[in-house]
């Protein structure tokens, strides 16, 4: 308030200014509540639920490739297959926990 109020029409006039200005913080509050959910719920489902879905289905088929190999060919195909996906899985593990923050603003 810059003004010193002299008068009571003065008064009222400020009391309706500050009844506006909560009045707008308090929209504002709610719109930012809001938004703030939807981001939450976005970065849960593609930052945290769609990579823990793709690890379980990843891990699943690992332990079904391996309990369903013999003895022997067993130590061959695992280390084979533990040599060619190893890669694999770091560079998904990398994109999706550990980006950087020049890559998410170029997007």
């Amino acid at each position: 308030m810059k003004n010193t109020i002299t008068s009571l029409t003065a008064l009222q006039e400020e009391k309706k200014k500050l009844k506006m200005e909560i009045e707008l913080s308090k929209r504002e509050f709610t719109h930012s509540l809001g938004s703030s959910r939807a981001n939450l719920k976005d970065f849960l489902v593609q930052k945290v639920a769609i990579p823990t879905g793709i690890a379980g289905v990843g891990i699943a088929g690992l332990n079904k490739l391996m309990s369903s190999s013999d003895n022997h060919s067993k130590a061959s195909n695992t280390n084979s297959f533990l040599t060619t996906a190893l890669p694999i899985v770091a560079t998904i593990v990398q994109t999706y926990f550990f980006k950087n923050k020049t890559d998410e603003n170029r997007n």
